[in-house]
């Protein structure tokens, strides 16, 4: 039996009602319908609350029923009438609740004008009764009537009818009458409105101005005026600097004494101030002498530093890139400073679009081009130079041996490489020679007018099949002193070149690709291709890798917190080794202004044969492994950690390990996995002067951590108010780095100064913040590389208190490190003997979980038994809903 709405009452209608009214026919234009419950939820016509007995109707949308159509198909209850529904010429259709189930179901539909009109408007009930009398009675009724006008009252007047007479329009002269003709031949014909200026005809345009009328009088018998009498409400606020509660006054009542009891405890007053007389007078000389309620902490942090002023600690707008045809409306999402050309910068721009938006505009994607633009200082507007990849770039790197060497990470999983060997003096004449100003940059701007910028395109891309099957997250090249095969063990590398990258992705794997020829077979090949079927504008340093380029080793992610094949969504890693600085750029950045003149002389002469080592790199960039057999570099370190999709940090070896059972190698698997933040991890970077120390941020908050301690984060920040978009370190001071927020604010954190607060706030951009790059220009400037939502680059430069490493910076943090290495290991070490003295197995398995928060992964036997039991209790579950037959 159908349902009611969501009454337990059923249908009137069938073999089971008794003493039910008979049901009528509908009449013309009316459809009876029954309306589930899911069906009155989505029209909002819920009986007994969104209709009832007493309003009954319900105008729905005709657009809203035919999304109700494709939405549940042959399920909608207006099924039965689509046809007459779509037919239906209104934009609204009226629906009647049935309560007493006149025409057999719980609604009906208005499907004419004439149905509508005649439920909405229906003839009024006296007149329909007086009809029904008269045909009824016929004379006597009328009788009945004239004897009840005869027994009322006559009318009385108070006074209304001459308020009536008063508000009459009456006409006090003739009216006015028109007669407007026009010749018969002209009827039908078509018509010519021109202009004309009014001045040029006597007449033509007579103007009705305003005036007081001298013998105009109004009486006013009666005036109507409204007024509130509510006081205006008004909403004013004020930004005030909140300080800290402090004890300063207390309010009391004071205790009454009747005269008696105060004369009976006289003496015993006296008594208690004689002996409590001394403590009270060295409190009070206490409260005279100190504040006791100060804060000896928020005191100290007030302490003047001995260098630098309040006015050289905010970031200065240096310079801003933007192009009006390329990255314009576009999302900046990496930047890369050129490794040997100072003042040179590269940016990717990305298209602003959800993944639904994405795939609905694919064709029209693939026509515009995904572009990497690199900037120079003598040119704010155009771009230097272009890079063309097949697809929009997420990441992409500079090699640091090799910097005409470009590696790049597209949307759809390929790796892409770029060589702009051939415009690398172009790069070059754009900067500036001049050293005698020493309060510039190295980069000045040019007099000469900048040529158009060269587009150049991608020389290799890897194989799609092989590729990532997500959009490539991060890259990295692995540093130019060792190189690693495919077993994972780290070995020498005697061209002192980085030819080996490493990418992740959110498919969960890792994977390490190699630039050099796969063999030297196809290494011969290369030279003999024919120029003329190969376009110049591509370089073919490549050209062995296009379309065939394939990772040498994957290392996959597996989540032990979700069953089957789901791994860890990478976003960004970090590996332990870095590469190798030039000794004058060292220098130059770790002592700072404190070099002498002859150290600064030493290392200006030191510069040209560094230079030319970086020119020996270029030119071994792609160039084979060297003949004899590679030696193992032992002591280094093949665990990185990896910031996931879900916020997730893991710790994963890519040394692979080999397999109990059937012998073969295989990838380990992740070691420790830590879920601390709320977002997806967008940065994992280490500390350029402790190889051991990492930030990471994600969600709402970032923290500090110490590679090997398996507790948790050293530090980790408190929630901010907007979420936080990435973070950097500072290239020149070992306890500062900064946090970018999705409000266009950077944070600047000072570890020395404070830890539960940034030092400086500034806003930089409109709009959210995508990623940071600090650069050390010279040891007198420092510039900060800011890339918005918006496709604008700003330069901004660091202020002399931020660059500028205080005396002991490095053993200060290195300090700090340490107390907080104790402090977590105190802390694990309390938890876990609690755990233990309760003398439950359960909490000694648990104790180093709950101490730190790691989660470790769990035993397999044990996984496969609590999955069993899961599908076990899934099984039940649904066979006690319905949903499932029991087959035992």
């Amino acid at each position: 039996m159908p349902e009611k709405g969501n009454s337990s009452q059923e249908s009137p209608t069938g073999d089971d009602a008794t003493g039910a009214e008979e049901v009528e026919a509908a009449p013309d234009g009316i459809e009876p319908l029954f309306f589930s419950s899911k069906t009155q939820e989505i029209f909002e016509c819920v009986i007994d609350s969104d209709v009832t007995a007493e309003n009954p109707h319900k105008l729905i949308p005709k657009e809203k029923i035919v999304a109700d159509f494709k939405n549940r198909a042959a399920i909608s209850d207006f099924h039965p009438v689509k046809q007459r529904m779509l037919n239906y010429a209104g934009d609204e259709i009226l629906i009647v609740f049935d309560a007493d189930y006149k025409y057999g179901q719980n609604f009906y539909v208005c499907f004419t004008e004439e149905a509508k009109e005649s439920v909405l408007n229906p003839p009024p009930a006296s007149a329909a009764a007086e009809e029904t009398t008269e045909e009824e009675d016929g004379a006597p009724q009328e009788e009945d009537d004239l004897d009840f006008l005869a027994r009322r009252r006559p009318w009385e007047s108070h006074g209304s009818e001459k308020e009536i007479e008063e508000a009459t329009v009456i006409t006090i002269r003739p009216l006015l009458h028109y007669v407007v003709s026009r010749q018969r031949k002209h009827f039908g014909g078509p018509v010519d409105f021109t202009d004309r200026n009014a001045t040029d005809t006597k007449d033509a345009y007579v103007e009705y101005g305003s005036y007081d009328e001298a013998n105009f009088n109004l009486k006013k018998l009666e005036l109507d005026k409204g007024i509130q009498a509510v006081p205006q409400v008004v909403n004013e606020s004020s930004q005030t600097n909140w300080i800290r509660p402090r004890n300063i006054a207390v309010q009391y009542c004071p205790r009454e004494y009747d005269d008696e009891k105060k004369v009976g405890e006289v003496e015993k007053m006296k008594s208690v101030y004689n002996e409590n007389s001394d403590t009270f007078e060295l409190a009070l000389q206490q409260n005279e002498i100190m504040a006791v309620f100060r804060d000896d902490l928020l005191e100290l942090a007030d302490e003047e530093t001995n260098f630098g002023t309040k006015s050289d600690g905010s970031l200065k707008e240096y310079q801003s890139f933007t192009d009006l045809q390329f990255s314009k409306e576009k999302a900046i999402t990496q930047i890369d400073w050129h490794p040997s050309i100072k003042g040179v910068v590269a940016v990717s721009c990305v298209e602003r679009l959800k993944l639904d938006e994405r795939i609905e505009r694919s064709s029209s994607l693939l026509l515009s081009p995904s572009l990497i633009l690199i900037w120079s200082f003598s040119d704010p507007i155009h771009p230097q130079l272009i890079l063309e990849a097949p697809d929009d770039i997420f990441t992409f790197k500079f090699n640091p041996s090799n910097p005409n060497i470009v590696a790049g990470g597209c949307i759809n999983g390929q790796v892409v490489l770029w060589d702009v060997t051939s415009y690398h003096d172009k790069l070059h004449s754009h900067r500036s020679s001049s050293h005698k100003d020493q309060n510039k940059t190295s980069t000045l701007l040019d007099d000469e007018k900048p040529e158009h910028a060269p587009m150049v395109r991608y020389c290799a891309v890897s194989s799609i099949e092989a590729s990532h099957t997500t959009c490539v997250s991060h890259l990295e090249w692995i540093p130019e002193h060792m190189e690693i095969d495919k077993t994972g063990i780290v070995m020498e590398n005697r061209s002192n070149a980085s030819t080996q990258l490493i990418t992740c992705s959110t498919d969960g794997v890792v994977l390490f690709w190699d630039t050099r020829p796969p063999s030297k077979k196809k290494e011969q090949e290369i030279p003999h291709i024919h120029h003329s079927l190969v376009s110049t504008s591509v370089s073919q340093t490549f050209k062995y890798l296009d379309l065939s380029w394939k990772p040498f080793m994957k290392i996959p992610l597996p989540s032990p917190h979700h069953r089957g094949s789901l791994d860890f969504p990478a976003v960004s890693f970090s590996i332990s080794e870095s590469h190798q600085k030039p000794l004058y750029m060292l220098r130059g950045i770790r002592m700072g202004a404190g070099i002498s003149s002859a150290s600064q002389a030493s290392m200006r002469s030191m510069r040209k044969p560094a230079e030319k080592m970086a020119g020996s790199a270029i030119a071994q960039a792609v160039a084979p492994p060297a003949g004899g057999e590679l030696k193992p570099i032992e002591n280094i370190n093949t665990h990185f950690y990896v910031g996931t999709e879900d916020g997730n940090v893991v710790y994963v070896d890519w040394k692979m390990t080999k397999d109990v059972e059937t012998g073969r190698l295989i990838p380990s698997a992740p070691k420790l996995s830590f879920s601390q933040h709320a977002g997806p991890v967008l940065c994992v970077q280490r500390s350029p002067f402790f190889s051991n120390i990492l930030l990471t941020v994600g969600g709402w908050d970032f923290c500090i951590w110490k590679e090997g301690v398996q507790s948790g984060p050293l530090l980790n920040s408190s929630s901010s108010g907007v979420r936080l978009t990435g973070g950097h370190w500072s290239p020149t001071r070992a306890g500062l780095f900064y946090i970018t927020r999705c409000d266009g604010n950077i944070e600047v954190w000072d570890l020395l100064d404070k830890s539960h607060e940034p030092t400086k706030t500034q806003n930089v951009s409109a709009a959210s913040i995508t990623s940071i790059y600090p650069f050390q220009i010279t040891h007198k400037q420092q510039l900060l590389a800011v890339g918005d939502q918006l496709g604008t680059l700003h330069i901004v430069e660091v202020p002399w208190s931020f660059r500028q490493p205080i005396p002991h910076e490095v053993g200060s943090m290195e300090s700090f490190f340490e107390r907080e290495v104790n402090r977590v290991t105190f802390f694990d070490d309390r938890a876990k003997n609690r755990a233990l003295a309760k003398g439950d197995e359960g909490n000694r398995e648990q104790a180093h979980d709950v101490s730190g928060g790691s989660l470790l992964f769990e035993d397999p036997e044990k996984a496969k038994q609590e999955y069993k039991a899961y599908l076990e209790l899934e099984t039940k579950l649904l066979v006690q809903l319905g949903l499932r037959e029991d087959h035992e």
